[in-house]
């Protein structure tokens, strides 16, 4: 995801970052999210997410720990403003914003949250 020339991201290990789009240098690291990482997850399938961006705020949906995150886009630091369990089963598609709703889906059901 890029904002103001940042890319933001997640890593194999389940970890975001945020990476200078201009010269490639990592600005941060943030803590690994979820079990595992390492880029197996369950049965052997690699750690991936979505982050769509929400305007005040970043939102970041790992597919294994299955957590909508939300943290500032910043160059500084990492900086989480919230966290919320989404699903108990992995997520695989990218989490829909519209207004002031967040659609998420995972294997069996589609879920709706409202961002104040």
């Amino acid at each position: 995801m890029l904002r103001d020339g940042y890319l933001y991201g997640l890593s194999s290990n389940g970890a975001l970052f945020c990476i200078n789009a201009r010269d490639g240098k990592t600005a941060w690291t943030g803590p690994q999210m979820g079990a595992g990482g390492g880029g197996g997850g369950r049965m052997g399938r690699a750690n991936f997410g979505a982050i769509v961006d929400a305007g005040s705020v970043l939102i970041a949906l790992p597919s294994i720990s299955s957590e909508l995150i939300a943290f500032k886009p910043s160059e500084k630091a990492y900086e989480e403003v919230a966290k919320i369990k989404v699903s108990d089963s992995q997520t695989y598609a990218h989490p829909v914003l519209s207004g002031n709703k967040v659609f998420v889906k995972d294997q069996q059901s589609i879920a709706q949250l409202a961002i104040e």
